[in-house]
């Protein structure tokens, strides 16, 4: 308990190491250790707002701060860090909160990346609580069924796919209960905190953006009020090999438009594609022997694990009836990061069709994701006793002793599985937007009865998707290798090589070079 406390203690202190790593970029990068000046004869051309809610992360404030030096100076930087509560409600943050509060951390660093200004969106106020309390019961008295929920929005500003999301990561539940108190206490502070960030647009009318991520109420609902003022919206941390990735308010989510992947690759030349692929086929088969480095969500790879699987022909329910696999998503991650999903979360995805699988004497395999949040396993041994013909599969099972012959079909909502078991011969078919939805290598029905429809045509052999591995390299190459060029390789290296809570050690460790800090800084465009 000591040593917990003693690590939390020196995380909320900002160390002087740090801050010298930070005059370090401005030496480098500006000429002077001093950050730029605003004085008052300086016109003001521009306004930045910069996510400054992760400063506990020196890896995530190198790259905020190598991207604040690159503004000019007509811009006017502000820092932006929620109210705790709509971040992540847990004894552990609100502990860890009072401790940097006390410590003065956010000041210090606040200094020493040249913010002008700090803000922090109050709570809630209380000559808005009636109004505020009366809109979220009205929403909610609307709301037939769950897919409803998605739908919320304020002023045309769709934020119910992201209370949706929050209510499963706060509170570790698979679906939502419509019923639930804690839903209707998220549409309150959904409804607060957006009226917040308007008005904190209205105040002070930036003209650029700068977010961690686009997930969640803390961070979606913002990079949604932003992009509604017409500001310049980039999120720059969890962007996969990028510098950083442009939102619009008709993509306002951190991940490409995955359907243009194949218009993108029409403007390849075609000896360099021929190139891109040969490295996507070398990469493509490490991958498949357990490097997960392209990857950054994965900590653990589901492949060359060591583990066999069992005899599936030993242990059917129903002897001689076709096979499904489907390896599990994590239920609490944030199923509507993409565009459209077939149900309202992976639960209901699971009570959709496993029902109907098992009434078809389909025989079902499970495997738990890899990398699940704690609490997966719960609900998992939950499913297997509700429907109890299913069978489960140890997480730790090897993908690469999987083969085509075992399983009939594998389904999927928007894994990586369909590119890598449709690699290795497999039938995938996905129930939702996904990476692979411009490629025909898998599946990707537009409707709940097509869905069904496809599961049963695939397993009964009425139909057959026809897998082309020049294709699966050409997704490669547009979802990995397009993402990465020369320019932005120190960049990658410097975020692959680093966990997201390294110590501020760690990084300097790392950066202490001036050369491979000059490499950094060269990674950052210009023309912000």
């Amino acid at each position: 308990m000591f040593k917990k406390l003693r690590r939390e203690f020196c995380g909320a202190v900002a160390k002087k190491s740090e801050i010298n790593l930070y005059r370090r970029i401005d030496t480098i990068s500006l000429g002077s250790y001093e950050q730029k000046k605003y004085q008052s004869n300086n016109k003001i051309k521009r306004k930045c707002l910069v996510d400054f809610s992760h400063y506990f992360y020196p890896k995530w404030n190198v790259k905020s701060k190598l991207f604040v030096n690159k503004f000019d100076r007509d811009t006017e930087i502000h820092a932006f860090a929620p109210n705790l509560f709509f971040v992540w409600p847990s004894l552990r943050v609100i502990f860890g909160q009072i401790l940097m509060a006390i410590s003065g951390k956010q000041k210090c660093l606040s200094k020493a990346f040249g913010f002008r200004k700090n803000l922090k969106p109050a709570f809630i106020k209380l000559t808005n609580l009636s109004r505020d309390i009366k809109w979220a019961r009205d929403e909610l008295r609307l709301v037939e069924s769950k897919s409803d929920i998605l739908e919320i929005n304020i002023e045309g500003i769709v934020i119910g796919d992201l209370i949706y999301d929050t209510y499963l990561k706060w509170f570790k539940k698979p679906t939502v209960n419509q019923k639930d108190i804690r839903l209707l206490f998220l549409l309150i502070i959904a409804r607060t905190y957006t009226e917040n960030c308007k008005k904190i647009f209205r105040e002070n009318q930036y003209t650029d953006v700068l977010l961690t991520h686009s997930v969640y109420i803390a961070f979606g609902i913002l990079a949604r009020v932003a992009l509604d003022s017409g500001a310049s919206v980039k999120v720059i941390q969890n962007v996969r090999g990028k510098t950083h990735r442009e939102l619009t308010k008709n993509h306002p989510y951190q991940a490409e438009c995955f359907a243009e992947y194949p218009s993108v690759l029409k403007g390849i030349k075609a000896n360099e594609l021929i190139s891109l692929r040969a490295k996507a086929e070398l990469e493509l088969n490490s991958r498949l022997k357990g490097d997960v480095s392209a990857i950054n969500y994965m900590r653990n790879s589901a492949y060359n694990t060591g583990t066999q699987p069992p005899n599936f022909s030993n242990i059917d329910p129903y002897p001689g009836r076709p096979r499904v696999f489907i390896p599990l998503h994590c239920f609490f991650d944030s199923p509507h990061i993409y565009r459209w999903i077939l149900f309202p979360d992976f639960y209901e995805w699971l009570d959709c069709i496993l029902p109907y699988l098992l009434e078809n004497k389909i025989n079902v395999y499970l495997k738990p994701h890899p990398n699940g949040i704690e609490g997966n396993s719960m609900i998992v041994e939950q499913l297997k006793e509700k429907y109890k013909d299913v069978q489960l599969i140890d997480a730790a099972t090897d993908n690469s002793s999987l083969r085509p012959r075992h399983f009939d079909a594998v389904l999927t909502v928007y894994g990586t599985i369909a590119h890598e078991f449709a690699y290795k011969g497999f039938q995938v078919i996905n129930a939702g937007d996904n990476p692979h939805i411009g490629f025909s290598f898998s599946l990707t029905p537009n409707s709940v009865s097509e869905y069904l429809s496809a599961i049963k045509g695939i397993l009964f052999k009425e139909k057959k998707i026809e897998i082309s591995n020049q294709e699966i390299f050409d997704f490669y190459v547009a979802h990995f290798l397009l993402a990465r060029d020369l320019v932005t390789a120190p960049l990658e290296e410097f975020e692959s090589s680093l966990p997201i809570n390294s110590s501020i050690e760690k990084v300097n460790a790392y950066l202490l070079s001036d050369s491979k800090l000059k490499e950094l800084i060269n990674c950052i465009p210009s023309d912000l």
